[in-house]
């Protein structure tokens, strides 16, 4: 199988879509500064 190629940029596409499919509603951000560690940096990942 073969992907088909497209001459341009996907961006207007995605504009488009986005501007269809938008439907106003804002989310709350995430507060960040509140949020608790799972664990101190650098993470336990880090040191194996």
């Amino acid at each position: 199988m073969k992907a088909m190629e497209y001459k341009g940029s996907w961006w207007n596409y995605w504009l488009n879509w986005l501007i269809k499919n938008n439907d106003n509603k804002l989310v709350d951000s995430l507060d960040y500064q509140n949020l608790e560690a799972i664990e101190e940096a650098p993470g336990s990942y880090v040191r194996k």
